[in-house]
């Protein structure tokens, strides 16, 4: 599927009107109430600690303080000088941290897995292809490696949005006749991956999808395509109110023409 940009983080609200700066001032006063009054208030350092272990030093020292006793150290920091990092062991700590996720949110650890190359990523996708197979086939954007096409192949009657969705703008031959043979059943899915792409292939699904009434399919595939029937047809997203989807077939366009229709759609 076609993916909207999402909405700005702050979403204009006042924490986010008031940007970095508010949470600097918010900890700012709760350490000046915590040294006015100690007894009350109890810091925590956590630098450099897992949330899992903060929040296990927040319990003890809620317990201590309930049972009226001095609240345990904080474990004690290596001072063994730690290993360079290696690809090895950096990989090695992505997939624990993955497989730590996935225990308790298995769909935020195969989110983590998008793009990620490799028969590790793959051995953890494929757990679970059963259970949300459109989510899976989402993770495989981008990526070009056997592995994925051939999952991309045992998704594609399942899931045909989403594996063609993770062909991005490829346009190399096998990506190609996967839209050929995926668009009777996701035809505007089938042209939206179309950038940059003024083959007689890329041509011949366009004609079909407009056929269907896909012209918001075939603007949004458009990106970097100079013939001077992709100018008619973003005049005809013009004249159909297709704002968005004409100033998407502009991504990547030069000169005066591309400048004059983007000045035309800015308001």
């Amino acid at each position: 599927a076609k993916w909207s940009a999402p909405a700005s983080a702050d979403g204009g609200s006042r924490k986010g009107l008031c940007g970095a700066g508010l949470a600097v001032r918010m900890r700012h006063s709760f350490l000046e109430m915590a040294q006015r009054d100690p007894t009350r208030w109890l810091v925590l350092e956590n630098r450099d600690q897992s949330l899992i272990a903060l929040a296990e030093r927040v319990c003890e020292a809620i317990s201590a303080r309930l049972e009226g006793r001095a609240p345990a150290p904080p474990p004690q920091r290596s001072s063994a000088k730690a290993r360079p990092a290696t690809r090895e062991t950096l990989e090695a700590a992505f997939f624990a941290a993955i497989d730590e996720v996935e225990t308790r949110e298995p769909d935020l650890a195969l989110l983590l897995l998008t793009g990620v190359p490799g028969a590790a990523a793959q051995q953890r996708r494929l757990r679970h292809v059963e259970r949300v197979p459109k989510r899976v086939a989402r993770t495989l954007g981008g990526l070009d490696d056997l592995d994925s096409w051939e999952l991309r192949r045992v998704l594609a009657s399942i899931a045909p949005n989403e594996v063609l969705a993770s062909l991005k703008d490829d346009p190399t031959e096998r990506a190609m006749t996967l839209r050929e043979e995926l668009f009777d059943r996701a035809p505007r899915e089938a042209v939206t991956g179309l950038d940059g792409n003024d083959s007689p292939r890329a041509w011949d699904l366009r004609e079909r999808a407009l056929s269907g009434g896909q012209l918001d399919g075939v603007l949004f595939g458009l990106g970097g395509v100079e013939r001077e029937l992709a100018w008619e047809l973003r005049g005809l997203g013009v004249r159909r109110g297709l704002v968005e989807p004409t100033a998407k077939s502009l991504s990547g366009l030069t000169g005066a023409r591309a400048d004059a229709l983007r000045r035309q759609l800015w308001p």
